[in-house]
Formats: C-alpha cells, sequence, structure tokens
C-alpha cells in the first residue's frame, strides 16, 4: 500500500479544523501521513491541532503559499494531497482515489455555503479513462487559458515524483495554485478524473486563501500566470498564434469570469 501525506495549512480555523482532520482521520486509507503546519494562527487553533495524531508544524504566518512549502519539506509519502482547513473530504475520499494509477488525478467539489446549501460542480474532464500526455494540449491545458478550473490544487492528488522540485510561490497572493499546476502538469505523463465529489469546499472568508486580495494585486499575479504561460507553450506544443493571444488576454477574461460567477 502506497504512503499518502496530506498537508493541512492553518490559519486562525478553529471554528472548522476539527471537522476537517476528522474527516481525514476517519478515512479507510491506513498508509497515511498528515501535517498540520500553523502559519502563526492567533486563535486557538495550534492546541486543536495538538488534539490529532499528526506531524505538526509551528512557524510565522507568511500565507498559503508558504505554509504548503512547510508542509512539502517534512513530506515523505509516494503521494501528496493539499486540503485547506477549513474544508473536508467526503467518506471513501482517500480509498477510491488511491486506487488511480496515474501522475494526477482531480476529483470533482461540493461547494458548502453558510446556509447548509451545496452545489456540486459540472464535471471538468471526461472520467472513467486514463489521459496520457500527448492528449494534454486538447485537454487539460486549455482550460488554464479560458478558464478558472485549473486554478485550485484542492481536490487533487500528485505522485511524488512529479511535484519533488515544485514549490509554491510565496510571492504570489493569489492564482499560485495555477503556477504550481502549470509545473505539475508539465512534469505528469498521464491525468485521470474521478466524477465523484469527494472534496467539500466551504464557501466563507476565512481560511488562508486569497479572498480579500486587493484588485491590483490579483491583476499582477495573473500576469505572472500569463508570462508562466507564454515560457511553456513551446514545451506543450502550443506555440502559435491562438494561445499567445489567449495568454495575454486571461488576466481581463478571468476577472470576468469571476465577477459572471458571483451573480
Amino acid at each position: 500500500m502506497q504512503k499518502l501525506t496530506i498537508i493541512i495549512p492553518v490559519y486562525n480555523a478553529e471554528k472548522y479544523l476539527r471537522r476537517c482532520i476528522s474527516s481525514i482521520l476517519e478515512q479507510d486509507y491506513p498508509n497515511l501521513e498528515l501535517i498540520l503546519v500553523n502559519d502563526g494562527s492567533t486563535d486557538n487553533s495550534f492546541s486543536i491541532m495538538r488534539e490529532f495524531p499528526a506531524i505538526i508544524l509551528d512557524k510565522q504566518n507568511g500565507g498559503a503559499a508558504s505554509a504548503r512549502n512547510e508542509g512539502l519539506r517534512y513530506a515523505t509519502g509516494d503521494f501528496i494531497m493539499f486540503v485547506d482547513s477549513d474544508d473536508s473530504l467526503a467518506p471513501g475520499c482517500l480509498k477510491n482515489i488511491m486506487n488511480a494509477k496515474t501522475d494526477i488525478t482531480r476529483f470533482k467539489m461540493r461547494y458548502c455555503y453558510p446556509d447548509s446549501t451545496t452545489f456540486i460542480e459540472p464535471k471538468d474532464f471526461e472520467s472513467g479513462r486514463i489521459i496520457p500526455y500527448n492528449e494534454f494540449k486538447n485537454t487539460v491545458y486549455p482550460k488554464m487559458f479560458t478558464s478558472t478550473k485549473m486554478n485550485t490544487i484542492s481536490r487533487t492528488l500528485y505522485k511524488r515524483n512529479v511535484i519533488k522540485d515544485i514549490m509554491f510561490n510565496e510571492k504570489m497572493k493569489t492564482a499560485e495554485d495555477l503556477a504550481f499546476n502549470i509545473e505539475a502538469f508539465s512534469n505528469a505523463k498521464t491525468f485521470e478524473y474521478i466524477d465523484k465529489p469527494y472534496y467539500n469546499y466551504s464557501k466563507n472568508n476565512e481560511g488562508l486563501s486569497g479572498k480579500g486580495t486587493k484588485i491590483w494585486i490579483k491583476y499582477k499575479c495573473n500576469f505572472i500566470i500569463t508570462k508562466k504561460l507564454l515560457g511553456h507553450l513551446k514545451l506543450w506544443h502550443m506555440n502559435n498564434l491562438k494561445y499567445i493571444f489567449l495568454a495575454l488576454i486571461r488576466p481581463f477574461t478571468v476577472t470576468i469570469l469571476k465577477i459572471l460567477r458571483k451573480r
């Protein structure tokens, strides 16, 4: 049985933390390494972390990217997964996704709102088959230009050797997940999508995500993404006018998509 490391960055998450950790430790997958990274919390989060059997790291506040990088330095699993401290995993998640035979595996997300309503996102990819690298330019990479579907590392399982030389950009206050995925999917040879909502995403204004980030900072980070996409076009065999144009306008199209999504 291959070892799985789950990394949870924690910042002032006392309201949700027990639910998050319990949803992982109650999974039917015993070969699990749980790493909790306290990112300078000022509430009771650190005390709650110490209630559970996990590797506990304590650091000064540096943001989600910094906390995940700290967790990666201590991770020893064959596979790596990231969970946010206000989110949770559905029963059966780990047992099922660890049956995957690919370098990267993604699955559906269930959005959980404060009024207790939920919404399961539409399917992102064809499910039930392994997508080889030579098909990424028609399936995976285009979504990095035209949507926000690849903007999250949550509900994603990475084989360790695919991300062993990748770290999160700690200077980015948003879109650092996509920057990470651009590198990860450039290293991967196979990909699988599981059409099951195993990840429960909590829609609130707390935690370590980029919520509340000023608009000019978001644009700055998205222009970093544009530069990174342009730098990968030749590697992806997509170095043509269409994708150069889509990369250049991406900061604006992403903003429009997010505005429409909030309505």
